[in-house]
């Protein structure tokens, strides 16, 4: 069995963790902000059931940049983002229904790198947040035995 201060140094990393994962996303969705656009076309808008259920949007479009063509599924700057009421999703697909022209976002440095859109839904770095202040929470708990 664990001791108390063993618990609470393993959750105190895990919310050092959770906070460069927080870092990582914001540095991510900043860089993308500098990235010039490119025109593409939506070739498939659908929804897709991960492992554990939640609704993931599955958004692919292909573009051009210099006579090379590219398809990608990337609409965040980090990747996807599975919900599990599906509210989400549905706002996304409406977006980028098939067939749609639009703004593609592309990594002028790797062309294949890019995302259709610019910015982080503002309750993924609540949730992020939220991550990193419980587990330094629950750590500092299980180290002063506060925590059964």
């Amino acid at each position: 069995m664990l001791s108390p201060e063993t618990a609470g140094l393993i959750f105190q990393g895990l919310s050092a963790l959770a906070f460069v994962w927080v870092l990582f996303v914001a540095y991510r969705a900043w860089q993308v902000r500098s990235w010039p656009t490119v025109t593409g076309t939506i070739i498939e808008s659908r929804t897709e059931l991960d492992v554990d259920r939640n609704r993931l949007p599955v958004v692919k479009y292909k573009y051009s940049v210099r006579g090379s063509e590219y398809v990608s599924d990337r609409i965040l700057p980090h990747g996807r983002l599975a919900t599990t009421g599906g509210a989400y999703a549905e706002r996304v697909l409406a977006r980028f229904p098939a067939g749609r022209r639009v703004a593609v976002y592309v990594n002028p440095a790797n062309p294949g790198d890019s995302a259709l859109e610019r910015k982080m839904p503002v309750f993924v770095y609540l949730l992020l947040l939220a991550a990193t202040a419980a587990f330094w929470w629950m750590g500092g708990m299980f180290r002063t035995g506060r925590f059964p």
